[in-house]
């Protein structure tokens, strides 16, 4: 006995002199995390001479191209001839460090009906080890990667791993043969445990589930490589994690599932460049955030079944072991919250990629009947999917309320009305339907709460509006009563024939229906004459009418702008109106932008975006205002070293058919009153002035007028003593105003003003002739105005002066 216990001691001495040699055979790649988080090491086992440490019954190590290397032939290990079954065991491998996690890849080539199958087992000191377990492929790969993955391994603290392969073949010929093994050790205890993350858990508002975000459980978002992209979901597909956890805190596993998603292949990972799953779930109910991006960000964890899904994974082996009721709770949480947000009714089905399928699936639903198909998300986990729907159903988010939020109740509206609406928080609706008078007129998914209503579909007066929304969850309602006016206003307009002064009077009168009135002194700019960018072909043309520029669906996308104006003086409040249309406002489009700038959009004083549905018919132009507070600036717009001129611009976006009739600016709305003034242009002579009546609602009746302006007063020619010719080629002279003075002191003192008849037409525009009456005087003057009010002496120099202020 004594002799028996003396051999088991040496051959234990043994081992331990042969472990402690171990990191001679195995060929560290990568180890340069921080220490103070997840530690991650790659270990590659091939070639002979680590294969001759280890144990070979049926196999041998031997040279081959079987896996198409260039230049010398691998060095493989293969199942001898004329065996139908062999087996290889690794030596003990030594991790770098305590490792909790494990991942195993390989690279085979296995023809025919050949196979070679993985056994693992782990060791905290090389003596003492778990029992075998059985490695299956994963189902969860992105693409096509180098090596066959195992799904992840988690164990108490180990310091040493043994593989063991079988290889087979049925008939002796078709000879399987292995290049060689990964094994990635992970220590992913640094960081938060579960416990911990599930102290730190309080519910949400709106019944919305509380995530622990991925900055909570501790990822590395330097790993996180593979951008985001999206897709609308109409599937959650559930999976296990195939972890047989062996005391592992499920924050480990999370940590660990990262970086064996995340890493590249040359670190031990699988190279996705982040996560698989989008959420995780364990024991105590946590629910963690997976995959980087937010909603509808496509996973990595069923294939092409990832385009359009949610992968929710339980964690842990749910093959044998039952679905522990907190996980249950917040796997079901989770799903009506994002069954609700993304419109997915729980005990739904629908076609989904290349099947029919459930919308609450399980991952074998699309995989497990391949032939290297999956048990996800194992038998017990399985048999619980009718109960994981219904009580997802059960828990989706009632919609018990509704309200308009525009128009208010009784408020008047016209043209294009936006309806926008609010239901309570957490509540997410799937459909919205508009009804006008009882009648459905409109209905969308609801994913705005915002309806642009054409008015001009009905009569003006009182009509109902009633928005009805639907959920996953119920419906529900609201109406609004409103007052429908697309009545213009109505007045007239009368002007002075002449003014001597830029501030002229306005008479306004007859306003029916009209608030507000405002001017524009001819500032139009006709659609046609914009230009384009650059002047390039393409993006437009004026339209067979001659009267409006024309953007046809499919041009090229450019900008048309004009004029280059300095007409409107600083600092002022004024109003830009775009007219424009579009054949078809049912065309959920951005059609263009507008908008008020200088020098190219620097800077830009007022901006908005046009959309086909903001216009209220498909057959009538309409007006599309901006608001320009245009600032003071000491240097002139024209100057050249000072402001630029002012644009009035259209990025058309080529998405749909676009007229610009023309741009026109008025100045601020002013109170509506019988007399108002405004100041017309400086220029001499007959201008155009339009007079905008507006009503509280918006509808517009415009009137042109034209103002005359004169301020020159007439001029004198000839003057001898008595007699002397005139002549104003404005206004024309006012022949009743005429008058003459006398001196009898050589014009150092006058007599008063006396009234002077000529036989002149009022208004006349040629010379006339003054003379004074006979016996008037050695010295004599005249005096006479014109039209305008522009008074004129023939002795002095010429005065701006109304006659009633002599």
């Amino acid at each position: 006995m004594r002799c028996l216990q003396t051999l088991r001691l040496l051959l234990l001495l043994a081992s331990l002199v042969w472990i402690c040699a171990l990191p001679a055979i195995s060929r560290p790649l990568q180890a340069d995390v921080p220490a103070s988080q997840v530690l991650v090491q790659s270990v590659v086992h091939s070639g002979a001479r680590a294969w001759w440490d280890g144990s070979l019954v049926g196999t041998q190590v031997e040279k081959s191209t079987a896996f198409g290397a260039e230049g010398e032939p691998a060095e493989i290990l293969a199942l001898r001839d004329g065996w139908a079954e062999g087996r290889y065991t690794s030596p003990p491998i030594r991790s770098p460090w305590s490792f909790v996690a494990l991942g195993f890849g390989w690279a085979a080539n296995t023809p025919g009906d050949s196979s070679v199958s993985f056994e693992i087992r782990t060791s905290p000191d090389g003596l003492i080890w778990s029992p075998w377990r059985t490695l299956w492929p994963s189902t969860e790969e992105l693409g096509s990667g180098t090596l066959n993955r195992a799904d992840l391994l988690f164990c108490a603290p180990s310091d040493y791993a043994q593989y063991r392969a079988t290889l087979r073949t049925s008939d002796g010929t078709a000879r399987p043969q292995m290049k060689g093994a990964h094994l990635t050790f992970i220590d992913s205890r640094p960081g938060p445990t579960a416990a911990q993350l599930a102290a730190s858990r309080a519910p949400q508002e709106g019944g919305t589930p509380r995530i622990i975000r991925r900055s909570e459980w501790g990822a590395n978002e330097s790993w996180m490589t593979w951008p985001p992209e999206y897709r609308p979901v109409q599937k959650v597909i559930i999976h296990h994690t195939v972890t047989d956890e062996g005391g592992a805190d499920p924050a480990w596993v999370v940590r660990a599932i990262y970086a064996y998603h995340a890493l590249p292949e040359s670190q031990g990972g699988r190279g996705w460049g982040d996560i698989g799953y989008n959420y995780l779930v364990d024991h105590l109910g946590n629910i963690y955030e997976g995959r980087f991006g937010g909603e509808g960000v496509v996973g990595g964890h069923d294939f092409q079944y990832n385009w359009g899904s949610i992968g929710a994974s339980l964690i842990g082996d749910y093959s044998t072991a039952d679905v522990p009721g907190p996980m249950l709770n917040s796997l079901t949480d989770l799903l009506a919250w994002k069954c609700a947000a993304h419109g997915v009714d729980p005990l739904g089905s629908g076609y989904f990629i290349d099947r029919g399928l459930p919308n609450i699936l399980a991952h074998r639903d699309t995989n497990g009947t391949t032939p290297t198909g999956t048990a996800c998300p194992g038998d017990r986990a399985y048999a619980l999917m009718p109960t994981i729907r219904t009580q997802t159903k059960a828990k989706l988010p009632a919609l018990v309320a509704l309200h308009i939020t525009s128009p208010q109740e009784g408020e008047t509206v016209r043209a294009v009305v936006e309806v926008t609406s609010s239901i309570p928080q957490g509540a997410v609706v799937t459909r919205v339907d508009y009804h006008v008078d009882g009648d459905e007129v409109h209905s969308d998914d609801g994913t705005s709460l915002l309806w642009k209503w054409s008015t001009l579909g009905v009569s003006d007066g009182p009509h109902d509006l009633r928005i009805v929304a639907h959920s996953l969850g119920g419906q529900a309602e609201d109406t609004v009563h409103v007052i429908v006016d697309n009545k213009p206003p109505s007045g007239w307009v009368l002007v002075p024939p002449w003014s001597n002064d830029v501030h002229v009077p306005f008479q306004l009168g007859g306003y029916e229906g009209a608030a507000w009135v405002q001017f524009s002194n001819g500032w139009v700019w006709e659609g046609e004459v914009m230009y384009q960018e650059n002047h390039r072909e393409g993006s437009g043309k004026v339209d067979s009418t001659g009267t409006a520029w024309l953007g046809r669906k499919g041009d090229q996308a450019g900008w048309w702008y004009g004029p280059y104006t300095c007409a409107l003086p600083s600092p002022a409040n004024y109003q830009v109106y775009f007219r424009a249309k579009t054949p078809d406002r049912t065309l959920e489009a951005k059609l263009a932008t507008i908008d008020v700038s200088e020098n190219g959009g620097r800077p830009i004083y007022a901006q908005r975006a046009l959309y086909a549905e903001d216009l209220a018919r498909s057959d009538t132009y309409e007006e599309f205002r901006l608001d320009l507070a245009y600032p003071a600036n000491a240097v002139p717009c024209n100057d050249p070293l000072g402001r630029s001129p002012l644009e009035f611009r259209t990025y058309f976006r080529a998405v749909g058919d676009l007229y610009l009739d023309r741009v026109t600016v008025f100045g601020a709305p002013q109170s509506l009153a019988s007399l108002l003034s405004w100041d017309v242009r400086p220029d001499e002579g007959p201008q155009t002035v339009t007079v905008r009546f507006l009503d509280d609602v918006g509808n517009i009746r415009d009137y042109t007028v034209t103002v005359r302006l004169d301020k020159t007063q007439p001029r004198w020619s000839i003057v001898e003593r008595t007699t002397a010719l005139v002549q104003d080629v404005l206004s024309g002279l006012n022949a009743d105003s005429a008058q003459w003075s006398a001196s009898a002191d050589g014009g150092h003192t006058w007599g008063a003003w006396q009234p002077l008849h000529l036989a002149a037409t009022p208004g006349i525009t040629q010379s006339v002739r003054f003379a004074a009456p006979d016996g008037a005087g050695d010295v004599v003057r005249f005096r006479v105005q014109d039209l305008a009010g522009n008074v004129s002496i023939s002795e002095s120099e010429l005065l701006w002066m109304p006659l009633a202020a002599k």
